[in-house]
């Protein structure tokens, strides 16, 4: 369990340095920067990063908001050249229940 809560906020962390407007979301800009920031040898200008962030909410964003929540992060980072560990599926299963009892609460 307490392996589990250290993934979670791992994940978190990470997604949250990224997240630049706190909203829950990575917009494809700030995937684009990120991807900028981390590659820097593979993404050399903003609109190529920018095609790539694209291509990578079109395959990740499970939520059709237009970007990244933390649970396609997860999925995404895990997809990506990482083996998948049993606490990291925990991880991302209690994330994913988060989110969904967060969705379900009505606008104001």
């Amino acid at each position: 369990e307490r392996e589990v809560r250290e993934r979670e906020e791992a994940f978190t962390q990470a997604f949250n340095q990224l997240d630049a407007d706190r909203d829950g979301l990575l917009t494809p800009h700030e995937l684009a920067v990120a991807l900028m920031t981390l590659n820097p040898e593979v993404f050399k200008d903003i609109g190529q990063a920018s095609a790539e962030a694209s291509h990578v909410i079109e395959n990740y964003d499970t939520s059709g908001r237009g970007g990244i929540n933390l649970a396609d992060f997860i999925r995404l980072s895990l997809d990506h050249g990482k083996e998948i560990t049993a606490d990291d599926k925990e991880a991302l299963e209690h994330i994913k229940e988060a989110e969904l009892s967060v969705a379900a609460i009505p606008p104001s």
